[in-house]
């Protein structure tokens, strides 16, 4: 590190997930003299929120514990996946045979329009509608002309922004708060529960709740995702970045950054430093939280904290198993792919691929894999316990010849984890615990850890996002001191919005133009919007 000090650094980068490898590449690519180094804190990855883990026994389908599709209307997103020659292929959701099974009731996704077999007392125009459509009419109702097909994303959030609810600005409103006014608590519970997800429809900022939710619903949108997993983006840009003589280092957790005359100083763990002229830190709420910026900013810190504050990071907790045959498929549920959903602790269930059905694979490997569980919102209080003894406890032993990649190794869970999972998925699916095979091998991962802080973030009631948005990006004009990342954009959650805040800060403070691999699609231009969602089709 020493030797380190005494190197000329244009542009240090804090954070190797898809905004920071982006933001260097691009950078990289337009100055090329420029030495530019992505500093990050992890000993053995790159991406961020981005993991895709290769499970034991099978290299072709990879195991998405972070972000694991986009949408194909998402334009940054989508042209970057043509420009890395990614392979794309649809993701299923909301197969009409897959499993809804709420309040001690078993169903079919398809029976959820059924008034009969709900058990939500609905209102009466409740009853019958699917959920999107529900949620479709309330949002309808909340800002009258938000749903018109002919509106852009940018329109519409413009439009929630000017808008007023029962006389207060429609920001100052949480979204639970908005659709409590508009739609009965058993249709909000319903589409709570049917849908698998309690954060989207949480007390965020209803402003941008409204637009966020509105993205997905459209007749030409569909999730998407590459054959290779997403982790493929950052590692493909990473790739792209270093054959143009860039730099990743990782194992580098810088604790604080100081002025140091007209530079930047990046203090490390290990009381090293390095100086650079310009810094990015790419990275959500909590990272930013983690390192001390107050020598930084100075003054203007008290300013750069509420800008920082202005979103709130949302936890979300995965785990995926592995076993011998595809079991959901046998005759009795003949389930084959997509998500079911639960009001129970596991909340989300999603049936991924089968080894031998890969191009590539051996075609007698019935090795498949199964997302058990996939949890946000109140129901990650139920894991805390097994989370904790995670920490210390014994790690489930793999049944397995190979061993997986280190990403996978790093993070399987403990005997006890498993085997909740394993009794809650047979109750899901209406078998006792002995008639479903045990899993040979399990991996998790809890995003509400440190460095993360949550799965994703959302903007807090009464955050004026365009503007935080915007002023984040470089809260001190006078400093050459950067923000980019997922957490402070329009598409919370989303890769697209990494690389949509990597983008604004390329093109505002540094002089950049668009890439040229960067074209407008018809498709994200207009929303189409229908009662027909990605997620909520049922």
């Amino acid at each position: 590190m020493a030797q380190e000090r005494t190197k000329p650094v244009d542009v240090a980068v804090v954070g190797a997930g898809v905004s920071g490898l982006y933001g260097a590449w691009r950078l990289k690519e337009a100055h090329p003299d420029w030495r530019i180094v992505v500093y990050e804190s992890s000993d053995y990855r790159t991406g961020g929120r981005l993991m895709s883990a290769i499970p034991p026994e099978m290299p072709h389908v990879p195991a998405e514990l972070g972000g694991m599709r986009f949408l194909n209307t998402q334009p940054i997103v989508a042209a970057l996946a043509k420009h890395l020659k990614l392979t794309i292929l649809d993701f299923p959701v909301s197969e009409a045979n897959n499993i809804a099974y709420l309040r001690g009731r078993w169903l079919r996704r398809s029976d959820l329009t059924d008034p009969a077999k709900v058990p939500y007392a609905l209102g009466t125009q409740e009853r019958g509608q699917p959920i999107g459509a529900i949620m479709e009419a309330a949002m309808e109702t909340i800002v009258p002309g938000i749903t018109a097909p002919s509106l852009t994303p940018q329109q519409r959030r413009e439009l929630a922004q000017a808008t007023t609810f029962l006389g207060r600005p429609l920001y100052e409103w949480g979204f639970w708060n908005v659709l409590a006014r508009v739609m009965s608590f058993e249709a909000y519970q319903f589409v709570a529960d049917a849908s698998g997800y309690d954060t989207t429809v949480s007390n965020w900022n209803a402003a941008d709740a409204i637009p966020w939710f509105l993205e997905d619903f459209g007749t030409n949108v569909k999730y998407v995702f590459p054959t290779t997993g997403m982790q493929s983006f950052p590692h493909g840009i990473e790739a792209s970045f270093k054959t143009i003589q860039g730099e990743v280092l990782l194992n580098h957790t810088v604790t604080s950054v100081s002025r140091q005359g007209e530079k930047l100083r990046l203090h490390f763990n290990a009381r090293d430093y390095v100086d650079a002229d310009r810094v990015i830190l790419a990275m959500p709420r909590r990272s930013l939280e983690l390192i001390d910026l107050d020598a930084a900013f100075g003054a203007a810190m008290p300013r750069v904290r509420v800008l920082i504050e202005s979103v709130s990071p949302q936890p979300l907790f995965k785990l995926f198993a592995c076993y011998r045959v595809p079991w959901w498929r046998h005759a009795l549920l003949n389930v084959k792919q997509g998500q079911t959903t639960t009001d129970v602790p596991i909340r989300q269930t999603y049936y991924f691929r089968t080894e031998g059905e890969q191009p590539g694979a051996d075609p007698k490997n019935t090795n498949s894999l199964l997302m058990a569980t996939y949890d946000d919102g109140r129901n990650i209080r139920y894991w805390i316990g097994f989370l904790r003894e995670a920490e210390r406890a014994e790690r489930f032993a793999d049944g397995a010849a190979g061993q997986g990649d280190e990403q996978w190794q790093r993070n399987r869970p403990t005997p006890a984890m498993v085997e909740e999972i394993h009794r809650l998925v047979a109750q899901v699916h209406g078998l006792a615990p002995d008639a479903v095979p045990k899993p040979y091998a399990a991996a998790f991962y809890d995003w509400g850890t440190d460095p993360f802080g949550g799965g994703y973030n959302l903007w807090k009631i009464h955050a004026r996002s365009a503007d935080v948005a915007r002023e984040i990006v470089q809260p001190d004009a006078a400093l050459p001191l950067y923000v980019c990342g997922e957490a402070y954009s329009h598409a919370q959650g989303w890769v697209e919005g990494a690389l949509e805040t990597a983008e604004d800060m390329l093109q505002r403070c540094f002089g950049l133009g668009p890439p040229s691999w960067l074209h407008p699609s018809r498709t994200a231009q207009k929303g189409e919007t229908t009662t027909e969602s990605a997620t909520l089709r049922f």
